[in-house]
């Protein structure tokens, strides 16, 4: 066959996937573990388990018994045949997503991930900087933005996109009166004078990233004394986060950003620039296929102060947009956000198979969980078996298909 057949016999198959791990000190030591049956992992940290073909998770596909070759050379073989038609062309012949699990027992960093066309001059700039791809001081590892859908497996806690300016210092005054007096004339001048629509949070924000050790030391004290005498998500969460990072400024981002617990099997959107921190929990993570992150504060990583107040949105955060609901149709559930790069669904084997058998081609990732399916191709006479914590994918050729067995699917495919 050609590079770009369309249709191509040979791959009309299922095949394995093998992830890629990954160990932060932020992991767990059982979640991602559990579900794939590693019990001689649980030393490690797993935080996430990468599904995709970027340069620093590319995963092997199981091209024969004895053979596996990167996700990103498979595609190259024959695009077309593989993504589909319209994708290939619309992505220059690369997978526009990146599909992963992801295991958080310590918080993450406060962080946003750039638009498009700020990517894309972020990436250049670096280049010119001849700042290496790995080193410690590198933001922009791609060119590509990064919008991204979190769908929870178990109660997953986060902060997600600012509260409104009255409802910040009304916080503020609660918990944090110094940190006000802190801020003096000047701050509140400038809070004062600027329009809304983030702009006076935004000054507020950077005021309080900006604050000297000693002084943010005062000021946090004050405020985990009082949350000794309150209870709720946001006392919660400034005492977890002290836990684990100190006299960081990030600790009292909880007075500032909407802190949420989310229950599972329910997905949010995050949009590129919206700030946010995934503080525990596990869940499915996909998103545009990029690793660009901005930081500016709970980490030991990188932080870009300066970048993320550039690419960041501060205007109130409207929660019910960020919620996504389900388009469901019989034993299918699928999550559309703006994005086009992704679709994220949900299969239930338990009461019904599953049959593709659509006029729009796309390439499929899936994650399986369940005590086992079978995907079989009825025109071809074939079948492929897989267990519990399998992933595998299925070009985009290769249709019709059914998948029967029990459990569930998680899904990642195209916007197409």
């Amino acid at each position: 066959m050609s590079a770009n057949s369309y249709i191509n016999t040979d791959l009309i198959k299922a095949y394995n996937f093998t992830p890629v791990l990954k160990n932060y000190d932020w992991g767990s030591f059982s979640s991602i573990q559990n579900i794939i049956k590693r019990k001689d992992l649980k030393k490690t940290p797993l935080a996430e388990l990468w599904m995709g073909s970027h340069e620093n998770g590319d995963g092997l596909v199981s091209v024969s018994d004895d053979r596996k070759i990167k996700l990103s050379e498979f595609i190259k073989t024959d695009s077309y045949a593989i993504l589909g038609k319209a994708v290939s062309k619309k992505y220059n012949g690369e997978l526009p997503f990146l599909f992963k699990i992801l295991a958080a027992d310590k918080p993450l960093s406060i962080q946003a991930h750039p638009p498009k066309k700020e990517a894309e001059k972020g990436f250049d700039k670096e280049e010119k900087k001849k700042i290496d791809i790995s080193a410690h001081n590198r933001t922009y590892k791609d060119k590509n933005h990064k919008p991204e859908l979190i769908y929870t497996l178990t109660d997953f806690y986060l902060m997600k996109g600012f509260r409104d300016y009255k409802e910040i210092c009304s916080n503020l005054s609660k918990f944090s009166p110094l940190f006000l007096e802190s801020a003096g004339e000047k701050i509140k001048k400038q809070t004062a004078s600027v329009s809304p629509g983030g702009k006076r949070t935004k000054k507020l924000f950077k005021y309080l990233l900006s604050i000297d050790k000693n002084n943010i030391q005062k000021i946090i004290n004050q405020a985990l004394n009082i949350c000794k005498k309150k209870h709720g998500i946001i006392s919660d969460t400034i005492n977890k986060f002290y836990s684990v990072y100190g006299y960081d400024p990030g600790v009292l981002a909880p007075l500032f950003m909407n802190t949420l617990k989310v229950k599972p099997h329910n997905a949010l959107f995050l949009p590129s620039g919206e700030l946010h921190s995934y503080i525990s929990g596990t869940g499915f993570e996909i998103m545009a296929n990029s690793d660009n992150v901005l930081r500016c504060g709970l980490t030991t990583k990188y932080v870009d102060k300066k970048g993320l107040f550039k690419i960041g949105v501060f205007k109130k955060s409207s929660l019910d947009k960020g919620i996504i609901k389900p388009k469901a149709k019989k034993n299918v559930k699928k999550y559309i956000t703006d994005a086009g790069e992704f679709v994220f669904s949900v299969i239930s084997l338990d009461k019904s198979k599953y049959i593709y058998n659509k006029s729009t081609k796309n390439f499929e990732f899936f994650f399986y969980i369940g005590n086992g399916c079978k995907v079989i191709f009825p025109w071809k006479n074939s079948s492929y078996d897989f267990i519990n914590g399998d992933s595998f994918i299925i070009p985009a050729c290769a249709f019709p298909y059914i998948i029967t067995g029990d459990g569930k699917l998680y899904a990642a495919s195209v916007n197409i």
